[in-house]
């Protein structure tokens, strides 16, 4: 469900939902599903994202499957919350404007690897996170494996839900747009 500061953005890569951070400090715009699944449904979660303006290092996006859904204060690894499978742009806490991949297990403790992936303005991104192994979260972006995790993620029987946020700290108005989304799972 969209919250407010959301409106439709066309471009030549399709329909996308615009995010709007609204310029406040610590502000959190998101959307995102009610209805759980949990990775002994093996699910697969793919996103088409676009960004727009130029990335600065006080905001941050996120898209991932979370047992509670995080405040900006889970931007931080160490505080992101058990069980939660993310990809995440928040160079104020990771010190790279890359895209991150970021999972945490029932203990809260986190893997986050460095995708490699260079988070730029105007720019679309295909991420997918894949979690039909029991034994492991693959993340791709573009259709690249970007990480595997083995050994921080999710317990099977764990409810995780999908969401997207957006986020500034400098009382900036940042925008991010969010497309063809598509959860599956058995």
């Amino acid at each position: 469900v969209p919250s407010s500061g959301v409106t439709v953005h066309e471009d030549t890569g399709g329909s996308y939902l615009k995010m709007e951070s609204n310029g406040d400090n610590h502000t959190i715009q998101q959307y995102g599903t009610t209805p759980a699944v949990r990775t002994t449904t093996t699910p697969i979660v793919s996103v088409v994202v676009r960004s727009h303006d130029v990335p600065g290092t006080h905001e941050w996006v996120r898209v991932g499957l979370y047992a509670t859904v995080p405040t900006n204060a889970g931007l931080d690894p160490a505080a992101l919350g058990a069980n939660a499978i993310e990809f995440r742009y928040a160079p104020f806490f990771d010190g790279t404007v890359k895209w991150w991949c970021v999972s945490t297990d029932s203990g809260g403790t986190a893997q986050s690897t460095d995708s490699g992936v260079t988070f730029a303005a105007n720019t679309r991104y295909r991420l997918q996170i894949d979690a039909t192994n029991p034994a492991s979260i693959v993340f791709r972006i573009n259709g690249a494996v970007v990480a595997t995790h083995a050994t921080r993620y999710p317990t099977s029987t764990t409810p995780i839900r999908w969401a997207a946020q957006i986020g500034a700290w400098n009382g900036a108005f940042r925008y991010f747009s969010w497309g063809k989304t598509h959860v599956t799972s058995d």
